[in-house]
Order: structure tokens, then C-alpha cells, then sequence
């Protein structure tokens, strides 16, 4: 094993004492922490092999411009494209933005296209609906195969999962919270899983509900934020980026409830730190 010996004011560690021969101090598939690095620097290892993670962002609609434009009448900046760029590498993965297309299904198309020939994982935002505007489930379904169209969930519900060129594409809705919210509960499962890295544990805890809370016959993870052991509703409409950024987490609401009354014990859903 070996010793510590003290010489004066300095500390000698004699060979062995932190790292014996032939011990296995990192496990493959093990996500790299500053302290991992230092440990195989440590051992004089100058580079190593990683698993990486390319996921493609694609943002649709004629109304978005980058922030640092003019915003003209009528538009808004395209928000997820940063909050999923942020999201994504919190979980060890390279996001890919290929930044705005308008309203154009051909120009669309093309730019999917070009990001599942380059990406593992490649998310949309907006046009996910069934209306006639609406065009990325079309363009999926004629490049690929479409596994799902629409949850019963809320925020999120015109998701689209599907499959192009055997790469899975994730259709988001366009609005921040619904996107993002869908993104922290679904598609970050499927990141995980192409990186080997298993979901870590939710930590939960009872809270008193201080505001009446109604909603409809889908399952709903309503925001809250935690004072105290009190849950107040921070929830206001899936367009909303701050209903997030205000939560510390959720609560869940069934399909079958459509009113859940302030005073009630709720279990709330923490989000990830």
C-alpha cells in the first residue's frame, strides 16, 4: 500500500499510496469530471478516446431572428436554439445549430437533410402541428418514417418522433417552455442512452399547493417553485421562457384531473441542477 511519511513542513506520498499497480481507477463509460482529468494526467496520459454526441438544432418559422437583430414588427428571437444548445451540452453531447429557416418546406428539407448526415440526433422547432401551415411531419414522413405525432402531454403536445435516414429526429414545438420542458423529460433520455450514461435519481419532496390549479384531460407537469415547503404555480402558457427559468421543478397532474385545489398535499419533481 504504502506510506506517508513527513519531512519538516513537506508531506512525501511513497509509490503506491494513492494508486497501486494494476488498480483500475476509472471505468469505461464514466463521464469525465475535472478531478477524472486530473487523475489521468496524474498517470501521464496525454489523450484518451471519448464517446461523443452531435445533435443537430434546426429552428423553423418566418417570425424568428437571431438575438442582436432589429426585431422587426411581428418577430421574435429564436430562444431555443440556446436554451437546447445549453441543455444538450449539460449532458456531455455537441449540439449543432444550423440556425433559422423560415416558412420554406424545400429549403427546410435540404437543411434536415444536410443534419442527419452530420448529426446522430437531430431536434426541430415549430411546425409541428397537423395544420396546413404546418409542414415538418409531411417532410419527415416522405424522408423517413414517423413513429409518433402528438402526446398527450402538456406542455408539449405536437411532438413528432421519427426516423430519417435510420437517424432519430425529434420534432419540438416552437414554444421556449413546451420545447424545453419536452427536451428535460423525453429527448435528454434519448441522449443519455447514445452516450451510455444512465439518468441520475429525481429527487422529490412534499409541499403544501398555494394556488388552485386547473387543467385538462392530459397528464400535465406543472411548474412550481419551492418556498418554504410551499409549491406556488409559476406556470403561465408554453410561449412563456420565464415559466422555467422560475421553477424549481413540477408537479403531476393526471389526465383524469382537471382541478387540483390550493391547501393540497402535492410531490414535487425537482429538475436537474
Amino acid at each position: 500500500m504504502g506510506q506517508v511519511h513527513g519531512l519538516g513542513n513537506s508531506i512525501i506520498l511513497v509509490a503506491g499510496t494513492d494508486i497501486s499497480l494494476g488498480e483500475t481507477v476509472l471505468e469505461a463509460g464514466q463521464m469525465l469530471s475535472p478531478a477524472k482529468i486530473g487523475i489521468l494526467a496524474a498517470l501521464g496520459i496525454n489523450n484518451t478516446i471519448v464517446k461523443n454526441l452531435k445533435v443537430g438544432i434546426i429552428s423553423t418559422g418566418n417570425e424568428l431572428t437571431e438575438p442582436g437583430n432589429p426585431l422587426s414588427p411581428g418577430m421574435v428571437y429564436d430562444a431555443n436554439s440556446y436554451t437546447l444548445s445549453a441543455a444538450i451540452r449539460r449532458l456531455s453531447a455537441t449540439p449543432v445549430a444550423y440556425g433559422i429557416v423560415g416558412d420554406e418546406p424545400e429549403k427546410a428539407r435540404s437543411l434536415l437533410l444536410k443534419a442527419v448526415s452530420e448529426c446522430d440526433i437531430v431536434l426541430t422547432t415549430g411546425s409541428t402541428s397537423a395544420g396546413s401551415d404546418d409542414f415538418m411531419h409531411r417532410l419527415m414522413e416522405e424522408e423517413g418514417q414517423i413513429r409518433m405525432h402528438g402526446l398527450r402531454f402538456k406542455p408539449g403536445k405536437p411532438v413528432i418522433i421519427a426516423s430519417v435516414r435510420n437517424i432519430p429526429v425529434i420534432g419540438l414545438p416552437g414554444n421556449p417552455t413546451a420545447s424545453l420542458m419536452v427536451f428535460n423529460e423525453i429527448v435528454s433520455l434519448l441522449v443519455r442512452k447514445g452516450l451510455g450514461i444512465a439518468a441520475p435519481a429525481r429527487q422529490r419532496m412534499k409541499a403544501t399547493l398555494m394556488d388552485d390549479v386547473y387543467s385538462d384531460n392530459r397528464l400535465e407537469y406543472h411548474c412550481v417553485e419551492v418556498i418554504d415547503g410551499c409549491a406556488h404555480s409559476v406556470d403561465k402558457t408554453s410561449a412563456s421562457i420565464t415559466t422555467l427559468a422560475k421553477a424549481d421543478g413540477f408537479i403531476v397532474i393526471e389526465p383524469e384531473t382537471t382541478f387540483v385545489k390550493a391547501g393540497n398535499e402535492v410531490e414535487v419533481t425537482f429538475f436537474e441542477n
